[in-house]
Parts: structure tokens; sequence; C-alpha cells
């Protein structure tokens, strides 16, 4: 309530130097006007999030605010668990009424592909195998998925649009990671 967030000058935000890729390491959550401010300047670039701090200390309502200061919908959250695999990450296997068996996407790909804020919760009980799995998609905004398909950055899909048609490419299943996707990680 009552968050206003202004571009003009951001020189005044706790924002740390960093590469241009992926997070944004916040400011401690006693700071939280500025911490928020700084996941909305980060979002406003195109980055993904990371928060790190002791349990309760307020994470999970940041990014909830988060989200509601950038126009989003409440984050879908999910939560990681030490035994979770890199592909349930992604998508899962499914069997219908009939008997056949498909690929669901995970909550983390729906909102790859429809855009807003996924927070994951707990990445520090991640195995290296699912950080793997989530590195492309932080990094470059692409993913290859278990069913065969693939997710591209909407840079990319601009460029192979220029080069096959928008249906071609669908049925080459090769969709767009929405320009608004975000992943608040929580550890």
């Amino acid at each position: 309530d009552g968050f206003v967030a202004s571009f003009a000058d951001h020189s005044q935000l706790p924002i740390p130097r960093k590469s241009p890729h992926a997070v944004c390491c916040l400011p401690p959550l006693d700071q939280t006007p500025q911490g928020l401010g700084a996941m909305v300047l980060d979002h406003c670039l195109g980055r993904h999030i990371l928060l790190v701090g002791p349990r309760g200390c307020g994470k999970t309502w940041l990014a909830q605010h988060f989200a509601r200061a950038v126009g989003m919908s409440p984050p879908i959250t999910v939560q990681l668990y030490e035994d979770l695999g890199s592909r349930e990450l992604l998508q899962k296997r499914a069997t219908l009424d009939n008997g056949d068996t498909i690929w669901v996407n995970s909550p983390v790909i729906d909102v790859a592909l429809n855009g807003g804020c996924v927070v994951l919760d707990g990445v520090d009980q991640m195995k290296s195998g699912m950080l793997a799995s989530l590195k492309r998609l932080v990094e470059d905004g692409e993913v290859d998925l278990p069913d065969g398909s693939h997710l591209v950055s909407l840079k990319r899909w601009n460029v192979l649009k220029e080069k096959s048609s928008e249906a071609r490419l669908k049925e080459l299943n090769i969709r767009p990671v929405h320009a608004a996707f975000r992943i608040v990680a929580i550890g």
C-alpha cells in the first residue's frame, strides 16, 4: 500500500554492482523499502531476484509485495525440497483417463509462458542438477523441456520469427518466455 517507485533517480537505491546476469542480492530486510525498490528496479531491467536470510525474516512477505508493486498477480510459490528432481521442476508425467501419458508443465513453466512471478522457496535445498536445469532459464531466458519443446527468450523468438513463421515455430514446439516472467528465489 502506498508504494511508489520513481526511476528518475535510482542512485539512492543500495544496488550492488554486479554482472548483467541473473540475480540481485538485496540489502538487509530491515531496510525493506530500499530492498523493495531494488527488486522493482531489477524487474524493470529484466533480472531475476535472490533473497537470502534466516527463517522468518520476511523473505516471502517481500516477494509478495514485490509482485504487487509491479502490478503482477500474487506470486506462485514452489516449495523446493532435497529429493525434488530437476525434471519435476520443469514438467511431470500425468496419466489420462484412457491410460495415455502426457507431459504437464510445472508452475515454473506455466509462469514462464504466461508472465508473472514464481517464488522458488528453499533454493538452499536444491541439488546441483536442479540448479543446472534452471541456469539457462535464469541467465538466458531459455530451457529445453523433457517433452522435447523449447522455451526461448523473447529476443531470440523475434529473431526466429524473422526467419520462419510463428505457426512453424509452434509446430517445432518452440515457444517464447514471457517478458514479465520473474523468479524470486528464496534461501
